[in-house]
């Protein structure tokens, strides 16, 4: 049986695997957060970075999926609904909400003006200002008021470069693609020992397991879905990491890794009409943050971990039913309206 045959876009658990590793993102930047040390880490890695990884594997697989199916315009408004209203909303919040509420507290200074930049400079995905004025100056990690935004840059640049590059004809799809993840690799991996300016290194980090995701959905006719592959990949993300190989060999594996997990898990259930994980993921940082303006950190990392986590939750629950689900009605009603012009659903033993 293949890995096309065996998943099933209706009963998988990868949105409960995003939520599993969205929490593995809190849980790790608790310890730095509130100064409790470096992230933890597992095979040399810091959880946070395995999470990301996860995520950026998943999300190869899913949008390589959707573009299979859509037409490049489609895909690309489907991306930006999909991505961009939570950000905003969640950027608008920080500056108007968190900011003045850790002044409330009677920490640093604050004006409308610098919550006003902190929205424009920071509007259009890439964090240009992680800071508001003069807020947060005291807490162990000064300055940033959500380091996890970051990524969403990397991420939607990854979904521009693979909307492209399948926007030729579907027979040119999977060698475009495996170019495309030789490129990145060979250049994450020319990363990890030589400097390069922070946007490419950055993008050179987290496109590899993307476009890994990627090709595990172009070529799922054809790579078997097998337990013993399955965990063979897994083993191989720790030995990546003792070799420096994460851009090649650990991103290679993640592809397959998460997807494999996404399979076997049992809990297709949880996230399948509520996926909460992004909301998770966007609202943490600032959570966690303010809770240290409230003092929770001087009760130990494991409760201000689980803490930082319960206290997530309302704001990512929020974020989906009052920005994210909204948003993704207005992507089925632009849909609908584009049946006529849809792109047929891949046959990947076309290509």
């Amino acid at each position: 049986m293949t890995l096309a045959e065996r998943f099933d876009p209706r009963r998988n658990s990868l949105n409960f695997l995003r939520l599993v590793l969205a929490t593995g993102v809190i849980v790790s930047h608790a310890r730095p957060l509130g100064g409790f040390g470096r992230d933890p880490e597992i095979a040399n890695q810091a959880l946070g970075t395995w999470a990301v990884m996860g995520f950026f594997a998943i999300s190869g697989y899913l949008i390589a999926s959707s573009r299979a199916h859509t037409d490049l315009a489609g895909f690309f408004v489907r991306r930006v609904l999909r991505i961009y209203p939570g950000f905003l909303v969640c950027v608008v919040l920080v500056a108007f909400a968190f900011a003045p509420l850790s002044v409330a507290l009677g920490y640093g200074g604050y004006s409308t003006s610098s919550g006003v930049d902190y929205v424009v400079r920071n509007a259009l995905l890439k964090v240009e200002q992680p800071g508001i004025a003069h807020t947060l100056a005291t807490v162990p990690y000064a300055g940033a008021w959500d380091g996890s935004l970051w990524t969403l840059f990397y991420e939607f640049s990854c979904y521009l470069v693979l909307g492209v590059l399948l926007s030729v004809a579907i027979r040119h799809w999977r060698p475009l693609t495996v170019i495309a993840f030789v490129v990145v690799a060979v250049a994450g991996q020319y990363s990890v020992h030589h400097s390069l300016p922070s946007v490419a290194a950055n993008f050179f980090a987290l496109a590899p397991p993307f476009f890994a995701g990627a090709l595990v959905y172009l070529f799922g006719d054809r790579i078997p879905f097998d337990w013993r592959l399955g965990v063979l990949s897994i083993v191989a993300l720790p030995v990546a990491t003792q070799f420096h190989l994460m851009p090649t060999l650990g991103a290679a594996a993640a592809g397959y890794a998460y997807l494999f997990l996404g399979v076997v898990l049992p809990f297709h259930a949880i996230g399948r009409r509520n996926d909460i994980s992004y909301g998770v993921y966007i609202y943490a940082f600032p959570v966690q943050q303010t809770l240290v303006l409230l003092h929770l950190n001087r009760h130990g990392w494991a409760l201000y971990a689980l803490v930082s986590v319960v206290a997530t939750m309302p704001f990512a629950i929020a974020s989906w039913f009052l920005v994210e689900r909204n948003a993704m009605a207005l992507k089925r009603k632009l849909r609908k309206a584009r049946d006529d012009q849809r792109t047929p659903a891949l046959n990947p033993a076309a290509l």
